[in-house]
């Protein structure tokens, strides 16, 4: 008689506890400024993110590694710089405000006694850092124009206390030494391999300036020649480009008034509008 393979239980009764992150040890084995559109719930808006990835003390191994993403305003904003350890603001503001998740993340770091100072050279610097998380309440938000007032309160995990850095020899380095060396490694080699051409007076790799501009003159195709505001190419290109390298060289020349104003475009740029010539 074969063995009846053992299944998982409906029954409310034989449910556990578990499986939401709060009040946890962790550390930090990648930090880096991303897009991202909250797992395709908002493809057509966008945001500037910073992703923190955590390795929980108690982890057998990297598959209970935990990625939150702080916002830190939309896309059409700010943007990730294509190493990912900054953002550029591309509109009026060049702050992000203080009560996304970012500046709420950034501020509880600050209050728990992290040298701020040290992320001069990147968001990465956060990497290494051990740390315990709480699960904490957002401040109250006006709704959006046309959404509900949220009837649960909305959450965000925070530092709640700087700990002591793990022994060197301990399992749970390992993951953050091995993630860091694979992130590094596909960046260099696309600087090497990006050729590099002066469009507009700006140095524009052939890629990047490729990809933009099929995906301007697109949009002029589709407004009848415009114009058109430039904050409508971020949702584009962030839904038809995946890589993400390429798409942060995008939005980085997307924030640059020089190389989108440049002569030798066809297309003509006034005022934060795109338009024929």
């Amino acid at each position: 008689m074969s063995e009846q393979q053992a299944v998982g239980s409906f029954l409310p009764a034989d449910f556990s506890e578990g499986g939401f992150f709060d009040d946890v040890k962790a550390t930090i084995v990648k930090a880096e400024v991303v897009a991202f559109d909250y797992q395709g719930q908002r493809a057509d808006d966008p945001s500037c993110a910073i992703a923190v990835t955590y390795h929980p003390d108690d982890a057998a191994d990297d598959e209970d590694d935990r990625t939150e993403y702080y916002g830190i305003g939309k896309l059409s904003k700010f943007t990730p710089t294509s190493d990912g350890k900054f953002y550029v603001p591309t509109g009026p503001s060049s702050h992000m405000n203080k009560g996304s998740k970012g500046a709420l993340y950034l501020r509880a770091l600050q209050e728990k006694g992290f040298d701020m100072n040290t992320l001069s050279t990147g968001i990465n610097a956060l990497e290494g850092l051990h740390v315990h998380l709480n699960q904490v309440p957002m401040p109250e938000m006006k709704p959006r124009p046309g959404e509900e007032k949220r009837e649960k309160k909305a959450m965000v995990l925070l530092v709640s206390a700087i700990l002591e850095p793990l022994a060197p020899a301990g399992k749970k380095a390992a993951p953050a030494a091995k993630k860091k060396a694979a992130a590094a490694a596909p960046a260099a080699g696309a600087a090497a391999a990006a050729p590099v051409t002066t469009v507009g007076g700006e140095d524009v790799d052939e890629e990047t300036a490729g990809t933009l501009q099929g995906i301007i003159l697109n949009l002029l195709e589709a407004k009848k020649g415009g114009p058109f505001a430039k904050t409508l190419v971020p949702g584009v290109l962030f839904k038809e480009v995946t890589d993400t390298g390429l798409r942060n060289r995008c939005m980085k020349a997307m924030a640059n008034v020089a190389w989108l104003s440049g002569e030798d475009q066809p297309w003509t740029y006034d005022g934060g509008n795109l338009s024929s010539k």
